[in-house]
């Protein structure tokens, strides 16, 4: 059997391979025969990423009585069967590749074949996905983190990860809003020559997300109206996530409403200043709440758990 391999390092941090090692067999004699390791080939890559994994091919040729195994040569070919065709390709020494620039969140399918007189294919499947570290299919938040990554709401950090369980700061905290209220980051204006606030300068990463809230009365800010704060790096908890995404959704602070007579969960009451903007976000499907009946307002929230909040209020879908 003249067997020719080439073996691939892996050039995506993070990505997944799942290999099966079912060969393609023959059984007549004095036939060439192709056989594929492995049959499947699954890659799991980044978007702006490129995705690699390995294959090879062994050739052989069934004899009656025996003999010498001549060379023999084989050609490779992949077709791209779902899904525009990752590009470019190359299929060449036993590695496969796919370079994910410009592709959409998705799965793409596709089979490698090995020509002699009895074919091997082997099925390829390329998953495109928008983090590094993205969660397993299993997670409670795997759905909205993914949703809030294809459409451009929660971006990663330059290596490519989400970071699921880091806490939001309220800079970040009026990215995420900000861009899903405009349509997108691209839609976000750059703000006004002039701060509203006095710790957010236009030279801020932040300020034109900022600016965009407090130009649509969901921010406030601190102190007095000559030395207003924002408080950029303050950690966001799920009270603070309610008044955002409540005045988000009801168009300002003046149109939230003031709340039912009878409070929803245990431990915000009708007189807690989170009040009215709870109960509009548990009217709108936004919120839960916890199985024992209490909301949590003074509990720091997580990218992942802002995740499912900000693509529940504004109807993400992955």
């Amino acid at each position: 059997m003249n067997s020719a391999r080439s073996l691939l390092s892996v050039v995506l941090p993070g990505m997944l391979l799942l290999l099966t090692t079912q060969p393609v067999h023959g059984n007549s004699l004095g036939e060439w025969y192709a056989r594929i390791h492995p049959t499947e080939v699954t890659l799991e890559g980044v978007v702006g990423h490129s995705a690699s994994s390995s294959w090879y091919v062994d050739v052989y040729r069934v004899f009656m009585f025996g003999g010498t195994l001549p060379n023999a040569r084989v050609t490779v070919d992949v077709d791209w069967l779902r899904g525009p065709s990752p590009h470019p390709e190359e299929w060449e020494g036993g590695e496969v590749w796919a370079d994910l620039t410009g592709l959409s969140i998705g799965t793409y399918e596709g089979h490698i074949t090995a020509h002699a007189d009895e074919d091997a294919v082997c099925t390829v499947r390329l998953h495109v996905v928008p983090f590094t570290d993205a969660l397993p299919s299993s997670h409670w938040a795997w759905q909205e983190v993914s949703a809030c990554g294809k459409h451009g709401i929660i971006n990663g950090f330059p290596s490519g990860a989400f970071a699921p369980y880091w806490l939001v700061s309220r800079a970040s905290m009026a990215a995420f809003v900000a861009r899903a209220m405009a349509g997108g980051d691209e839609e976000v204006p750059p703000g006004p020559a002039e701060p509203t606030f006095c710790d957010i300068a236009p030279s801020s990463w932040a300020y034109r997300y900022v600016e965009y809230l407090a130009a649509h009365d969901v921010v406030r800010g601190y102190g007095s109206r000559y030395a207003a704060r924002y408080g950029p790096n303050g950690v966001m908890n799920r009270g603070h996530a309610a008044v955002y995404l409540a005045r988000a959704l009801a168009g300002g602070e003046t149109l939230v409403p003031d709340g039912p007579s009878a409070p929803s969960f245990r431990d915000v009451p009708a007189d807690h200043r989170a009040y009215r903007y709870v109960e509009y976000c548990a009217a709108h499907g936004v919120t839960q709440g916890y199985g024992d009946g209490t909301y949590r307002p003074y509990k720091h929230v997580t990218r992942a758990e802002t995740a499912v909040l900000i693509a529940r209020a504004f109807g993400l879908e992955f």
